[in-house]
């Protein structure tokens, strides 16, 4: 029987063969394939007669969470062995997208076909490669999917042209150091360089100072003020806004990529796309009649990118060999390369004239792609279900055939697409759609915005589906089980097998039951699982974690076992399954943290660990403890932040005998810092130095990613893996005491509310996140506050000289002797690096003033007005209607806290944004008008807090 390589698995991202980036991982899954590393070492000795070779008889490879398998098909003829990685998390994640442009779905599709053969190429021929380019071929691999976001045709044919070019300078590169002629090696060598260096370089720099200066303009929030002035109708002005809007945040997007991008892929592909978008806003917004002047001023801006561009690749043609050289093959790859520069030249000289799209006998287009969420690739043979939720006309399918509908049926194409047309009752007649492939997930259509999702209140939908129920595999689960038998089968073709899946995580029973499946048709070799479906725990004694299995089947009782291994074993299962806290297990997982090559690090343990000794000095016998010491000082500095943005959630239940039992779930959202903070520094500093009492602590990337961990061992009150299939999909999960979810992938999440989430909405997020879990776990949401924060002595400072500048309104109510509120109205304080005050900090400084009812809290620019009920439980005030009135009719809010887009106000004069001392009393005047139509609270007394103001009264 020949001999198949081995390839083993580590569950998060990482280099390979100088390609990757470092991010996510634990010590357990360093510690099984640390297992794995031995076995191989040890066990390939025999069975080849020789000391295998790592890279060509073993080697690692990483698989990320949800992101598929189908990356691996690069290990053709290999055995893969997959530890400590949950089944569930093996299903690909796939997306639907609306596509406004016909002709985007065949760049799309191009795009990823070339993307995946340059990848291929490039880890094929890692070996040869010059560091020059792989570094900028690692550019391109880590941000293609920022292309895949866009579906304007011109940005994503830039982008496949510029993938082909790197192509062929990577075939040239290798040409250049395998080719016998030493003078064909130097003169290839030297243009391949010259090209990379320009798309590296100073000139890339210079490309990149051009760009920033066109797309940092604001024209596009300037002409929303314009529009306010004009005074459209209710209707017209509300597109105009939401549309521009949306223009002024893609291009602060296109800005912020331009600045930050070290890829030329990504630096022209938002270029073109940020010109397409500009021209099509002024023909479809017809802009130049809300205003000539700043039309023009976008036109100019446009033309500036388009010639700088145009400017770069043509100089980028200059560059190119003028006289043959070398064989055919390197001709061609030179003339492909022309062919590519020539053609994105030719798109910059088309942005000027884009063609409008072309119309099809007065139907409506209705056109949808799925693809992976992870490649962009498109996946066919999927069935999309779309539905009419207003309008009386007819569905036009492929054939030509009318379907009078409510609803039609198609399956995606070997392009991912399907195509439906909708001829309307009338030329005037409103239609609405929707789409989705699970029921999960939809698309609106001609709104991106399900209209019918409520914006205020509570945030809950009727539970309709049993995660745990091995019985009920609904049209989503149908599809996850089709997904992963694809990509199970699609490596079986491509001769790779499955040797091994070896996990400890809850699963769900359809999942496992397709698995064995597809083991029997002989597309898997081994599953062995220690756990018991979502919703069930193993005792404690009976856990094994990653390490464990690995260990036991690998490692144990075998000649090359010792005390080392054994101790990492220990290490991995007290730290995975929160037995005990080890500080050599700390010290490990801090290299993970510091982004330490995670390959390296299971090749020097496995070389390391000989006895319990080499255990207990690993870290300075490596030479990681330096490094650790450095990280720890850094790390030290940016924890603080980890306050800026933190709050209670505290929820309530009966107890035992009667008396209300309250849970604490404390919740941060990271900041922004370097070093970053792990969940598990957090929680270090917060809970172990800070002494915030908690049972649950929930780190919020966003709301793209909420990490939950179990810190009171004597609380059972959640099953923390089923819990993330309700905040999030039902993919998310882990443990009982620790798991992570998406709460963005949610059907039910509030997406226009909480597209961003800062320390602004950070308590509204946290209301949206109580309300989901009481409604589950049967609870009352007690409330949502920030903990009892610290503060240090200049905080209180700036917080002390903002309340000197502040307003405090008395409001009257029916009964003015005895029904009264008072409000609190603040400019949000300076911001300083060294000292941080956010809006938590206020809102935790005002609360503890039981004088005031209300806070509201003004940002400079009135971008954001906060009105937040800190101390009235009766909740007088509407503070959602309130945040809609000082704002505009999108905004929303809870019960207890409303955002108002102030600058959007037909209210507040554009001079008063800046917040002058005259100002704020206009703000007061005006919320005092608000509440007395919304609920009849009338201002009875304005209070300063400073003397000076007395005269300034309006």
């Amino acid at each position: 029987m020949s001999y198949r390589k081995k390839v083993f698995i580590i569950h998060g991202k990482g280099m390979r063969d100088g390609m990757g980036k470092e991010s996510g991982g634990d010590l357990d899954t360093v510690a099984s394939n640390v297992f794995y590393a031995v076995w191989a070492q040890n066990h390939l000795k025999e069975v080849l007669g020789r000391e295998p070779v790592y890279g060509q008889d073993y080697a690692f490879d990483f698989v990320n969470y949800s992101e598929g398998l189908f990356h691996l098909v690069i290990h053709r003829g290999s055995d893969i062995y997959l530890p400590d990685f949950p089944i569930d998390a093996l299903v690909p994640r796939i997306k639907m997208i609306l596509v406004t442009e016909e002709e985007a779905i065949k760049y799309l599709n191009e795009f990823t076909h070339l993307f995946t053969e340059y990848r291929r190429w490039i880890a094929d021929y890692s070996a040869v490669i010059s560091p020059g380019l792989k570094a900028v071929s690692n550019q391109i691999f880590l941000q293609y999917s920022k292309v895949i976001e866009h579906q304007e045709s011109a940005a994503i044919k830039a982008g496949n042209n510029l993938i082909y070019l790197f192509y062929n300078l990577a075939y040239l590169n290798i040409v250049a150091k395998t080719t016998a002629d030493p003078a064909l090696s130097s003169v290839i060598g030297e243009w391949v360089d010259q090209i990379i260096q320009a798309a590296t370089g100073a000139d890339l720099d210079r490309l990149r100072g051009r760009l920033s200066g066109a797309t940092e303009s604001r024209t596009k929030q300037d002409l929303i003020d314009i529009v306010l002035d004009k005074k459209y109708d209710a209707a017209a002005e509300k597109r105009y806004i939401l549309a521009l809007l949306k223009a002024a945040e893609e291009d602060s997007s296109t800005h912020w990529q331009i600045e930050n991008t070290p890829a030329l892929l990504i630096l022209a592909v938002e270029t073109v796309a940020y010109a397409i978008r500009g021209l099509k806003q002024i023909r479809e917004l017809r802009l130049d009649q809300v205003s000539p002047k700043l039309t023009a001023k976008i036109t100019e801006d446009i033309e500036s990118v388009r010639a700088a561009l145009k400017n770069y690749f043509t100089d980028l043609i200059n560059m190119t060999p003028q006289t043959p050289m070398g064989d055919e093959g390197v001709e061609s790859a030179i003339q492909n390369i022309r062919t590519c520069l020539h053609s994105l030249v030719e798109i910059t000289e088309q942005i000027k004239n884009p063609r409008p799209p072309e119309s099809k006998d007065g139907l409506v287009p209705v056109r949808l792609m799925v693809m992976y969420e992870a490649s962009g690739i498109a996946v066919s043979n999927i069935e999309i279900v779309v539905r009419r939720l207003e309008g009386s006309g007819a569905f036009v399918l492929p054939d030509g055939t009318e379907d009078a509908g409510p609803e039609v049926c198609q399956v995606t194409d070997r392009n991912g697409l399907i195509e439906v047309f909708y001829r309307p009752a009338s030329p005037d007649e409103a239609y609405r759609f929707s789409a989705t492939f699970d029921e999960m997930n939809h698309i609106y259509f001609p709104s991106e915005i399900n209209p019918d999702a409520e914006t205020s209140g509570a945030y809950v939908e009727e539970e309709t589906d049993a995660f745990a129920d091995p019985e009920g595999i609904d049209r989503a689960m149908k599809v996850s089980l089709d997904l992963m038998e694809r990509e199970i089968k699609f490596l079986k073709d491509h001769d790779i097998t499955i040797a091994a899946i070896d996990d400890h995580h809850p699963y769900t029973p359809a999942i496992l039951n397709k698995l064995q499946e597809l083991k029997e048709q002989g597309y898997i070799g081994h599953i062995k699982l220690s756990s018991l479906p979502r919703g069930e725990e193993l005792p404690v004694d009976r856990q094994k974690c990653g390490a464990d299995l690995i260990y036991e089947q690998y490692v144990q009782g075998k000649p090359w076992d010792n005390g080392g291994l054994s101790k990492l074993r220990n290490l991995a299962h007290c730290q995975d399954l929160a037995i005990e806290r080890i500080d050599l297990a700390m010290q490990l997982s801090r290299v993970i943290g510091l982004k330490h090559s995670k390959i390296d690090m299971v090749l020097t343990l496995a070389r390391t660990l000989k006895d319990e000794k080499s255990a207990d000095q690993v870290m300075s016998l490596a030479g990681w403890a330096s490094g650790v010491k450095s990280f720890d000082g850094k790390l030290s500095k940016v924890l603080p932040l980890t306050e800026q943005a933190i709050g209670h959630i505290v929820l309530g239940c009966a107890g035992e005998e009667g008396e209300e039992r309250r849970i604490h779930i404390l919740a941060v959202l990271p900041p922004f810092s370097d070093p970053q903070i792990n969940v598990a520094s957090a929680m270090g500093y917060l809970l172990g130095g800070k002494k915030y009492p908690c049972d649950y602590f929930f780190y919020c990337y966003d709301s793209s990613m909420l990490q939950m961990r179990k810190s009171n061992k004597e609380d059972f009150t959640f099953d923390l893996s089923l819990l993330a299939q309700h905040l999030g999909c039902r993919a998310d999960g882990g443990h009982s005491g620790a798991a992570t979810c998406r709460p963005d992938q949610n059907p039910a999440f509030p997406r226009r509310i909480f597209s961003k989430i800062n320390d602004l909405n950070f308590l509204q997020y946290l209301w949206y996140i109580g309300e989901r879990i009481a409604s589950k776990c049967g609870l009352d949401l007690i409330g949502v506050m920030p903990p009892d924060m610290q503060m240090s002595d200049e905080q209180n400072k700036i917080l002390e000289r903002m309340h000197e500048n502040s307003l405090k309104l008395e409001l009257t109510g029916p009964n003015p002797k005895s029904d009264r509120i008072f409000v609190l109205f603040v400019k949000a304080p300076d911001k300083t690096p060294d000292t941080p005050v956010s809006y938590l900090h206020v809102y935790n400084d005002v609360r503890r003033r039981t004088d005031v009812h209300y806070l509201v809290y003004c940002q400079t620019g009135l971008n954001s007005i906060v009105i937040h009920n800190v101390n009235d439980p009766a909740k007088r005030l509407n503070v959602d209607r309130l945040a809609k009135g000082l704002g505009w009719s999108e905004d929303a809010g809870t019960e207890w806290v409303g955002i108002a887009s102030g600058r959007l106000s037909k209210y507040i004069p554009r001079k008063s944004r800046w917040l002058n001392k005259e100002d704020i009393y206009r703000l007061c005047d005006l919320f005092g008008l608000m509440t007395a139509d919304q609920s009849g609270y009338t201002i009875v007394g304005t209070v300063p807090n400073r003397m000076e103001f007395l005269n300034i009264r309006i």
